[in-house]
C-alpha cells in the first residue's frame, strides 16, 4: 500500500504515521520546517504515550519508541522506528529497488540511506502521540508477531543462506535484550528527569525484549500464516484508547 502511494503521489515529503498515532499540535509545521532549512533525505518524529493513564501502554510505547521520545536529547538520530517516519519522495524513487519489498521492513529504508550518505534527524516539534495496547497479552502477542516477521522479511529479502540464518537464530535471543537494554539505558541517561519513566517499565521491557528476541530467533528459520494474521489483527483491528493526562 505505501509503495502505490508514493508511486502516486506528487508531494516532494510522505509522512508515514500509523493510524494509532495522533498528531499534536505543531507537527506539521515543524515537519516542513525541517525539510526546507536541512538537506533531509528523512526523519523521524518525537514521540510521546497517547494513553498516559496505563501502564502496560506507557511501557509499551518506551519499548517501541522510547529511543525517540519526545522531547529530544539530540537532533541527529542513529536508528530509524518502525512505521511512522518521514522520507522524501525523491531519494525512495532514486533507489534501484523494489518498493514493495523495500517497505516489508522499514529497516532496509534506514540501510539505504547510511550507505548512501544522506541526511537523517529527529524533529523535536513534530510530536507524535502513540498510543499502545492497554493489555499485557496484546503487548506480547504485538511483540512475538511483530519481531518474528521482521526477521522474516530480512532473510526473504535479503536472501539469506541458511548458514546465515542459523547463526542469527542461535545469537538473537542471547545478545539482542542486552544491547537493546544498553541502548535504551544511554539514551535515558541524556535525560535523566525522565529515567523513572524507564525505571518503572524495566521489569516489562525486560520480559519484552527477551519475549521478541526469541521470537525474531524463530523468524529467521521458519513464519507460519497464523504469524500475519495475528500481526494484522494485533496492530490493525484491535481498539486503542487515546487518554493524554496534562
Amino acid at each position: 500500500m505505501r509503495a502505490d502511494a508514493v508511486e502516486k503521489s506528487s508531494a516532494p515529503i510522505l509522512a508515514f504515521v500509523e493510524e494509532h498515532s495522533q498528531a499534536q499540535q505543531g507537527w506539521l509545521m515543524a515537519i516542513i520546517d525541517a525539510f526546507e532549512n536541512h538537506n533531509l533525505a528523512g526523519a523521524t518524529y518525537s514521540f510521546i504515550s497517547g494513553n498516559t493513564n496505563n501502564y502496560i501502554s506507557r511501557t509499551g510505547d518506551i519499548l517501541e519508541y522510547g529511543l525517540w521520545s519526545a522531547p529530544a536529547s539530540k537532533m541527529s538520530s542513529s536508528f530509524m522506528p518502525w512505521n511512522n517516519y518521514i522520507i522524501t519522495r525523491s531519494f525512495l524513487m532514486s533507489l534501484e529497488t523494489n518498493l514493495d519489498q523495500l517497505f516489508e521492513n522499514d529497516t532496509l529504508i534506514y540501510d539505504h540511506i547510511r550507505r548512501t550518505n544522506s541526511n537523517y534527524m529527529q524533529i523535536n516539534n513534530a510530536v507524535l502521540a502513540h498510543i499502545g495496547h492497554d493489555n499485557l497479552i496484546g503487548l506480547i502477542r504485538g511483540s512475538f508477531y511483530g519481531c518474528q516477521l521482521l526477521a522474516h522479511q530480512r532473510v526473504r529479502v535479503g536472501q539469506w543462506r541458511w548458514g546465515r540464518r542459523l547463526a542469527y537464530a542461535v545469537s538473537v535471543p542471547l545478545l539482542v535484550p542486552f544491547m537493546r537494554m544498553g541502548r535504551l539505558f544511554r539514551h535515558y541517561l541524556t535525560t535523566p528527569h525522565r529515567m523513572w519513566s524507564l525505571i518503572e517499565a524495566l521489569p516489562m521491557i525486560i520480559l519484552l525484549y527477551f519475549v521478541g528476541s526469541f521470537s525474531e530467533g524463530i523468524g529467521y528459520l521458519t513464519v507460519s500464516e497464523t504469524t500475519f494474521d495475528g500481526f494484522v489483527d494485533i496492530e490493525i483491528h484491535i481498539k486503542r484508547d487515546y487518554t493524554i493526562d496534562n
